[in-house]
């Protein structure tokens, strides 16, 4: 399988393609109070789950999602599904997709705030 790094798929050799990647990555998350995954730059949708367990979608702005009841302290599988939009493919003019700029997990609840980038 090849591997999509954060940032714009049309650079990474994928100027017309149309569809869902996955993102995948384990983290090791302190203790919280609440928590937060702020999708920074995003230009599609994206289907979050956390440790097998879907925490919901994200589709417009905020890109941000509440995911405390799912996230636990210590490792975690955090699985972004980003989709883009036909446009690529029946235009077939490359427009930026996927996951422009890398996620953060938020703890708003702690002092001091803190955040973690995936």
């Amino acid at each position: 399988k090849p591997k999509i790094k954060t940032g714009d798929w049309t650079k990474q050799g994928y100027p017309f393609y149309s569809g869902r990647i996955s993102y995948t990555q384990e983290l090791n998350v302190p203790s919280f109070k609440r928590a937060f995954i702020n999708f920074p730059s995003l230009k599609n949708g994206v289907r979050v789950l956390i440790n097998g367990q879907e925490a919901g979608s994200v589709l417009w702005s905020p890109y941000r999602i509440e995911v405390t009841k799912y996230v636990k302290k210590g490792k975690n599988l955090f699985t972004f599904e980003v989709t883009n939009t036909l446009y690529n493919l029946i235009a077939g003019k490359p427009l930026a997709s996927g996951l422009l700029k890398s996620p953060l997990l938020l703890y708003p609840g702690i002092y001091p705030p803190s955040q973690r980038r995936f």
